[in-house]
């Protein structure tokens, strides 16, 4: 779904491969990870890349309901499709002028 409006994916992994990240996107010049799981259960490789400073924000996408920890931010699997769009890039939206 991310792929389909046109964010450029990436997949990351440690160089001793014991840690991987599903998917990263770019947001302006920071580059987002991004995880997704099929239940609550932990995301320790998700968690480590997070704790490093130049990472400001990372999206996880679950069977659930949103919430947020520190730099993670949780989502339901449904609302990706709305990660990295402006406002004015939803479908059948136009953006408008601020009224004055």
């Amino acid at each position: 779904m991310l792929a389909q409006n046109g964010v450029a994916l990436r997949y990351w992994t440690s160089k001793d491969s014991k840690r991987e990240i599903e998917f990263a996107g770019q947001l302006d010049a920071a580059v987002v990870p991004i995880e997704v799981k099929a239940s609550r259960g932990s995301s320790r490789s998700f968690d480590k890349v997070l704790a490093r400073d130049d990472v400001k924000l990372g999206h996880k996408l679950i069977d659930g309901n949103v919430g947020r920890s520190g730099k993670k931010v949780t989502l339901p699997l449904y609302l990706g499709m709305f990660l990295f769009r402006r406002p004015a890039e939803t479908p059948g939206e136009q953006s408008r002028p601020a009224a004055e």
